[in-house]
């Protein structure tokens, strides 16, 4: 194990400073209950016909005196000019009755037009909202978080693929100034429900960088300028009747069950997932045993220049199932497949093949100059394929509920590497940036016991996580962020914690501690305390 700096004493003043604070935060309103599901149609009213009044009886003549006749004279009929309208003769009892039944139609129609309505805006219900406005969910959440980083006294000089690729010149990453940060994230949604029970739209915000896919974290200290919020999310959900199968377009969360040994946290992905439950049905719909598959198709970089676009191929089949009365078992084998990714050597005064250096690196992989060798340039590729393998086992034990015990154990292997084609390919090992690293596989296992999430005031979780990931593994441009503080070829242990302050309100705190795996030295420590509210 390396020799670790330790912390300064200004950032454990402003560390403790922080979880002071965290104790007195106000609490957050409270939730509303959602509104029950409207119909999806309502039915149209029905056509008005035409009023059509039946005259009254005419009343009997009153009787004659005797001598004289009933019988009334015609007068004779007057000669009527042309163009003139003659307007019958209606009688005063006709025309009331006429206007008595033309008034309770339409006044029947207008009644039930406005409590048809009312009772879809919910008029004179206290804080009710209109109808459409009853079919949005609004949600999110707001993390302050302190941030110290302390770096071994030992470690060696490295390179930063990303900075060096944004200058195309070799740039230093930091391995030997200490750092201790103040940063923010705030995350808000909004789903729309389109068809009850069937049919949603998803858009988020968020903080952080818009160059950076697995950290939405916004650095304080910015000379008070504006934090920069960006679209997340935007995607479309349809799910059957039957929940036996949903289907996702757009931007979208992670369709993919596992951990962060693959995928951060923060990651998002593009493009189309559909995962089939079998055995679910409208009356069960989580049965005891209960298998999945899920399908993926993410374009990763559309090149307009060429057909050699970069896509990601994803498949994963597993299962829930529930072990006896107090414990349950999830475990998937998932299948990746990267297509395209690799880098491609500019021939000399070319700059065609640009386009195959990755848009986004942490640090970690195997790489090499993809550059015009006689510009003088650094542009740096992907040596190395990747189909990664990835096997997930998650064990859960409620027997001392509400305290719960989870085992998660994760694995991968990358089986597209090959290191004879990587020699080809970059031209011998004297080209590999920083060498070819032969180490392919993955491993994290963590132990968590309490609240599977800390929601309420009292409740509590703790962790310990051990995480070796080798240097050609996984891609380290979507590997979780905060490890060695992202990328790969290295291993280390987690240990954290949490404890709710009141609803919706905890206090969180991880101590992370890493070492590079194979090369030159490089040991990070890393302390987070986070004061995290959602609503």
């Amino acid at each position: 194990m390396l020799k670790k700096k330790s912390p300064t004493g200004g950032g454990i003043l402003l560390l403790f400073a922080f979880a002071a604070m965290a104790v007195h935060a106000p609490l957050p309103a409270a939730l509303n209950e959602p509104a029950s599901p409207m119909p999806l149609m309502e039915a149209e009213d029905p056509l008005l016909e035409p009023v059509k009044p039946e005259a009254p009886a005419a009343e009997p003549a009153p009787a004659a005196p005797a001598g004289q006749s009933n019988t009334t004279e015609t007068p004779a009929t007057e000669a009527v000019p042309n163009g003139t309208i003659r307007v019958p003769y209606i009688p005063a009892p006709v025309k009331e009755q006429l206007k008595k039944e033309i008034e309770e139609s339409l006044r029947k129609d207008v009644v039930e037009e406005v409590v048809r309505q009312g009772r879809k805006e919910r008029w004179g219900v206290p804080d009710a909202w209109p109808e459409w406005v009853q079919r949005l969910t609004f949600g999110g959440d707001i993390r302050l978080r302190a941030q110290s980083d302390s770096y071994a006294d030992d470690n060696a000089i490295y390179i930063d693929p990303q900075s060096t690729n944004n200058e195309r010149s070799p740039q230093l990453l930091n391995t030997t100034e200490d750092r201790d940060r103040l940063r923010a994230r705030l995350r808000f949604g909004v789903q729309a429900n389109i068809i009850p029970s069937e049919l949603n739209a998803g858009f988020r915000l968020v903080t952080g960088s818009g160059s950076d896919p697995v950290s939405t974290n916004q650095t304080l200290g910015n000379t008070s300028r504006p934090y920069s919020v960006f679209l997340d999310r935007a995607f479309l959900a349809w799910r059957s009747r039957s929940n036996v199968w949903s289907a996702w377009g757009g931007r979208m969360p992670n369709p993919w069950y596992g951990t962060d040994l693959v995928w951060d946290d923060d990651l998002a992905f593009d493009g189309v997932a559909l995962k089939v439950n079998p055995l679910r049905d409208l009356t069960e719909s989580s049965p005891d045993f209960d298998p999945f598959l899920t399908l993926g198709v993410f374009p990763l970089q559309e090149v307009e220049l060429s057909q050699k676009d970069k896509w990601l191929y994803g498949v994963q089949a597993g299962f829930n199932a529930r072990l006896g009365g107090s414990s349950k078992m999830v475990f998937a084998v998932s299948y990746y497949d990267y297509r395209h990714i690799e880098g491609q050597r500019n021939t000399p005064g070319s700059s065609l093949l640009d386009f195959t250096a990755p848009q986004f690196l942490q640090k970690g992989n195997t790489l090499f100059n993809i550059a015009d060798p006689s510009s003088g340039d650094t542009l740096l590729g992907l040596a190395s394929d990747f189909n990664e393998l990835n096997l997930t086992a998650s064990l859960a034990n409620y027997s001392f509920a509400p305290t719960h015990v989870i085992l998660t154990l994760d694995y991968v292997k990358n089986q597209g590497f090959d290191e004879q084609e990587i020699l080809q390919r970059i031209g011998g090992a004297s080209s590999a940036f920083p060498f070819v690293n032969p180490d392919t596989d993955a491993t994290q296992i963590k132990l968590t016991v309490g609240r599977p999430i800390v929601e309420r005031k009292g409740e509590w979780q703790t962790s310990f996580a051990y995480k070796k990931i080798g240097g050609n593994a996984v891609l380290d441009a979507f590997t979780d962020s905060d490890f060695h503080l992202g990328g790969t070829n290295t291993k280390g242990w987690i240990l954290g914690g949490a404890y709710g302050l009141a609803l919706d309100t905890w206090l969180s705190v991880r101590y992370i501690s890493t070492d590079e795996i194979k090369g030159a030295p490089l040991g990070i420590d890393t302390l987070q305390i986070d004061l995290n509210a959602k609503f």
